[in-house]
């Protein structure tokens, strides 16, 4: 595949992510149907394929993981057992 198709299916993934996002995961007002001015936490489970798509990453996983045990990963991103929290 070539870089820009690459990317291209990148941002497709990321919109479709962000849109499941939205209409699923994040609670909603019922009044207003708005994203809730009362959220305050809202915790995203992923795998690592999922991980990589939805925040664009481009690195092997072993060193990833390396990197969030050592305190130098992104802060908002947690790894138990196979999965990542963000």
């Amino acid at each position: 595949m070539s870089p820009g198709r690459k990317q291209s299916s990148n941002r497709q993934i990321k919109t479709i992510l962000m849109q499941y996002q939205d209409q699923h995961i994040i609670p909603h007002c019922q009044k207003c149907q708005r994203p809730c001015c009362m959220l305050t936490d809202v915790v995203l489970e992923f795998d690592w394929q999922e991980l990589c798509t939805f925040y664009g990453l481009d690195e092997i996983q072993k060193n990833f993981d390396r990197s969030l045990r050592n305190g130098k990963g992104p802060i908002y991103i947690r790894k138990q057992d196979d999965l990542y929290y963000a």
